[in-house]
């Protein structure tokens, strides 16, 4: 995929990350993947582990995702304007 991501913060159960993608496609599949729950699914598998199932014990885990569709429409657009200019050279 072509796309860094930086952690932003971890407090209190919570991590926070930006994503930024160099291709309209990859961010497209992304914005897929999240709304049709694989990229929920994806991530239960990589932070939902048997550690911590075991260090959990019998308590609950929940994982949630959140992508706010405001910079998905904004990071399109950005990539959009990118793409643009890259074909008038």
């Amino acid at each position: 995929m072509q796309a860094t991501n930086i952690l932003k913060s971890r407090d209190l159960g919570s991590i926070v990350c930006d994503i930024k993608f160099t291709e309209l496609t990859y961010l497209d599949a992304f914005w897929r993947d999240y709304l049709n729950g694989s990229l929920l699914e994806a991530l239960k598998g990589v932070f939902i582990t048997d550690s911590l199932k075991e260090a959990v014990g019998n308590e609950s885990i929940k994982l949630l995702v959140s992508v706010d569709e405001d910079d998905y429409e904004a990071g399109r657009l950005l990539l959009l304007e990118n793409m643009k200019r890259s074909q008038q050279c």
